[in-house]
């Protein structure tokens, strides 16, 4: 099963959306990720085939991902009371986000 080569690049691309110096606006994060994307999928490429990796369900495993740190972060963290740049940067607006169905960040998985 490959589907985990989905997840793997995606779960790369949230933590480029959340570094420190990108502002925490979907368009900012979207522009970052978007900038690191064609680099890092060249690099990708060479260790590992890139048709394991499942382009049409890309936004899939972006969703997945939002929600499983979603998950994690309301197990293991007070949600309302968060000291850590990293979560609290995840977690703002995310509830109304994820209630929206909106996605993430705004990619294109084509042209890989």
């Amino acid at each position: 099963m490959t589907t985990w080569y989905g997840y793997d690049v995606v779960t790369i691309l949230v933590g480029v959306a959340l570094q420190p110096w990108v502002a925490g606006t979907q368009q900012a994060m979207t522009k970052a990720v978007a900038a690191f994307l064609p680099t890092f999928m060249e690099g990708y490429i060479e260790e590992s085939e890139s048709s394991c990796l499942l382009w049409d369900q890309m936004h899939d495993f972006l969703r997945l991902r939002e929600l499983s740190l979603y998950g994690v972060i309301h197990a293991h963290m007070n949600p309302d009371n968060l000291d850590d740049w990293f979560p609290q940067k995840f977690m703002r607006d995310r509830r109304a986000r994820i209630e929206k169905e909106q996605t993430y960040v705004e990619l294109h998985f084509s042209g890989y």
